[in-house]
Parts: C-alpha cells; structure tokens; sequence
C-alpha cells in the first residue's frame, strides 16, 4: 500500500492511498478531500472526511485497467475509464495523464468524477484531483508493477491449484491450501 498526502493551507488539497487485493484480483485508489489546516503546524487534515461520500472516493481497477494507466505513463498520454455497476449509488468517470501548468509537464494528475445516479445535479456530483509530481508517479508505478506481478503470480497459483484438485478428484480447497496457494506447492508451471 502507498500513500500520497497533498494538503495546502487553502484547504483544498487531497490524499490519496492505493492498494491491491487478492481477493478481489484488483487495484483500489482511495482519494480524500483535504478537511482542515493547521497553521501553527502547517499540516492538513483529512480523517474526518473519510465517512463524507462527497469527500471520499474509492474506485476499483481491473488489472487491464491499471496497465492502461502504466501505458498511458509509459506513452504520455491520457488514460480513461467509466464505472456504473449495478450495485453502485454512483457513476465514476476517470481521467489520468499529463499534469500540465502552461506549456510545463510537471508529472501526471488523476481525476476522478463521481455522480449520484439518482442526482445528476451539482449537489450529487463531485471530482476528486490528486497531482502525481515525477518521484511521487515512479512509486505508483512501481507499486503497481509489482502488485501486478504478484497478483498474476497469485491467480497462477489459484489455476494451479484448481487443476490439480481436478486431477486429484479434489473440487474444493480447503482453508490451508487457500492461504498456502500463492506459488505452486511442486514450484512448476501449469504447462
């Protein structure tokens, strides 16, 4: 998991936090609105906006999804992407790509546009918008390579497993074997 904290003493910064899940076989970027400044300790606030849907967003991401973004930072270029499962309250729009001031590139920006799908006015929408300076893009990039070598290695593993119970006339893992499954127990590949 990484974390990038973005406060400013106008109050309008952002957090943001990404990880991956096994169970999920996916990516998650959690961003948070900046809540408060501290003078005194010229620090931002953000916890009390964690149970605010109109300050908080956590969008999932296939594993295609998150090498589109790797591509689109390998590339330059603009990566996008819309959510509307049917089980969610809202509707996601996401940009990611060239973080511009003037004619400067000064890293990459994520955006994310949230609408309520039962309320497409001004009060049911909110963007979320997190700047990538170039050291803070290599960690995302890096933790995402590598969540995607271990999250294939972890779904590899899985198929593995699920052959072989085949094979074996076995249908179900038990419990050990799921928490033991993240390499093949022989250490070959399925072919």
């Amino acid at each position: 998991m990484i974390n990038i904290y973005k406060p400013n003493q106008k109050n309008t910064g952002s957090a943001c936090q990404v990880w991956y899940s096994h169970g999920e076989k996916a990516f998650f970027i959690e961003i948070l609105k900046q809540h408060s400044w501290n003078a005194g300790t010229r620090s931002g606030s953000f916890k009390a906006s964690k149970d605010n849907p109109m300050k908080r967003v956590v969008t999932k991401f296939s594993l295609t999804e998150v090498c589109g973004m790797l591509t689109s930072i390998d590339k330059n270029e603009e990566f996008k992407a819309y959510h509307d499962a049917p089980n969610s309250k809202f509707k996601t729009q996401v940009n990611f790509g060239p973080y511009m001031r003037g004619t400067d590139q000064l890293g990459f920006s994520l955006r994310v546009s949230k609408t309520d799908k039962e309320n497409s006015t001004p009060t049911g929408r909110c963007s979320f918008v997190l700047g990538f300076t170039f050291p803070e893009l290599r960690l995302f990039s890096e933790y995402v390579k590598i969540g995607l070598n271990d999250l294939l290695r972890y779904r590899d593993a899985e198929e593995y497993k699920k052959l072989s119970a085949k094979k074996s006339g076995k249908t179900r893992l038990d419990d050990t074997q799921k928490e033991n499954s993240a390499a093949p127990a022989d250490g070959n590949p399925i072919f």
